[in-house]
């Protein structure tokens, strides 16, 4: 469980300790973002990046330049 954790550390914020699964927001990290070349023909696919970037940011104790960033690019493929 921690190495989940510590997967999921940005910017040096850490995620909610009591956070149920998350195994499943690595998950759709992976999927979303590790993965994302492979996938580009998905219309869906920014909108569901930035699904995943909010929850993650609501987990992390502090705001994210990462998430943010990568929130910027999503918006920019999905428009």
């Amino acid at each position: 469980m921690e190495a989940i954790h510590s997967s999921l550390l940005l910017d040096g914020e850490s995620v909610y300790s009591l956070v149920v699964h998350p195994f499943l927001l690595l998950l759709a990290r992976v999927i979303l973002i590790k993965c994302s070349p492979k996938m580009e023909n998905l219309q869906l696919l920014p909108w569901w990046t930035l699904r995943y970037i909010n929850l993650h940011q609501q987990i992390l104790e502090a705001r994210s330049p990462q998430l943010l960033s990568l929130a910027h690019c999503s918006m920019d493929k999905g428009l």
